[in-house]
């Protein structure tokens, strides 16, 4: 998926919705975790836990990812981090 350009940025916001099981406008882990083995990539539990906890860490320490970090994520997986 290529994730440039509003279209782009619309549909990396439905996806974040549908991950976001409970509707509380973030990613818990596990939804975040469901919903990047539901898009395919090859990462291991535990990377995707580190790719968690360096958003989370970084930018909120709450435990949840928001929609803006979740776009700003997707973004640099596509540049390769």
């Amino acid at each position: 998926m290529k994730v440039r350009g509003n279209d782009s940025i619309e549909q990396i916001s439905r996806i974040f919705h549908v991950f976001d099981e409970d509707s509380s406008s973030g990613l818990s882990f596990s939804e975040f975790l469901r919903g990047m083995n539901q898009f395919g990539l090859d990462l291991s539990e535990d990377d995707i836990r580190i790719l968690f906890n360096d958003y989370d860490e970084v930018f909120l320490k709450v435990d949840l990812i928001k929609e803006n970090l979740f776009i700003h994520l997707l973004f640099r997986m596509e540049m390769g981090f």
